[in-house]
């Protein structure tokens, strides 16, 4: 019996000693010691701490994403979220990469919308996702001064991580949210999703992944990965949006609904025409009005 019990208790201890530290005691302990966060460090990061660099969301792709992650944890990972977010999320790539900066907060560059699904989320009871420090620019390194917040912004600038835009209208670094849940709602971000699951365009180059990342000891992807030249949906959100904004009603969530589903046909013929994305191809055989599974 005891042998069981001590076993039992190895099991446990070895468990939590696997488990990622927070990303919020790393950068602590680091910056204690005077010292910026290494480059790739992971680490588990609670989606309440981390700051957007983006302003909006296609808010029904973000509904579709909710809807596909709690069947896929139902029915594949029986409820179990350890299991569902070690197995399914690490195999999607899914570590969020994180700038630190001004007064030491945690910016994400990438899931904005997987983030927010979680968040919304009713069934995923742990608002938390594994995450890499792609980059600690909370402090000058010569002098330990801490970083102002010009010379960070100006910093996510010139790397490209930043996406500076609302709807297509260009905003400043001081208009974006604060936390993911004042995210605004793009329609034509949800339509740029569905016309890239079509084919019409992709996000980045396969030779940008590591397929080993589930692997012990494995850095989950290349950090390049992370950087917004793969801005690619908001720059055909845009393309999309000048085209048919006219035909958008977004005054509600329903209204909104059926015009992206009215859209959804022009916009794969447009660019075909327009942009020569041959491999777009409309989406058929569901029923358009549960526009989540078609896009699943």
């Amino acid at each position: 019996m005891k042998r069981v019990i001590l076993l039992l208790f190895i099991s446990i201890f070895m468990g939590y000693a696997n488990e990622l530290k927070f990303c919020s005691d790393i950068i602590k302990q680091n910056h204690d010691r005077k010292s910026l966060v290494q480059e790739k460090t992971m680490c588990r990061v609670k989606l309440s701490e981390i700051y957007p660099t983006q302003a909006i969301v296609g808010e029904i792709a973000v509904d579709c994403k909710v809807e596909k992650l709690e069947k896929i944890l139902k029915k594949d990972y029986k409820g179990n979220e350890k299991e569902f977010k070690k197995d399914y999320l690490c195999k999607k790539k899914t570590f969020l990469p994180i700038v630190i900066g001004f007064k030491s907060r945690m910016y994400i560059t990438d899931h904005h919308h997987l983030s927010s699904a979680i968040l919304n989320s009713k069934k995923i009871k742990t608002k938390e996702l594994n995450a890499f420090i792609l980059y600690d620019y909370s402090h000058n390194n010569d002098n330990w001064d801490k970083i102002s917040e010009s010379k960070f912004w100006f910093l996510m600038n010139e790397e490209k991580l930043v996406y500076l835009k609302d709807n297509g209208k260009k905003i400043g670094y001081e208009d974006l949210p604060a936390c993911l849940s004042r995210l605004k709602n793009d329609s034509f971000r949800t339509l740029s999703r569905w016309v890239r699951e079509s084919g019409c365009y992709t996000k980045d180059k396969a030779e940008d992944r590591n397929d080993n990342i589930c692997k012990d000891g494995e850095f989950p992807l290349n950090p390049n990965q992370a950087k917004s030249s793969y801005y690619a949906e908001f720059k055909y959100a845009d393309i999309l949006r000048d085209e048919f904004s006219s035909k958008m009603n977004n005054n509600n969530k329903k209204d909104e609904t059926k015009s992206l589903v009215k859209i959804y046909p022009k916009s794969i013929e447009y660019l075909k025409n327009d942009y020569e994305c041959s491999d777009c191809k409309e989406i058929k055989g569901v029923d358009k009005g549960n526009y989540c599974k078609k896009f699943n």
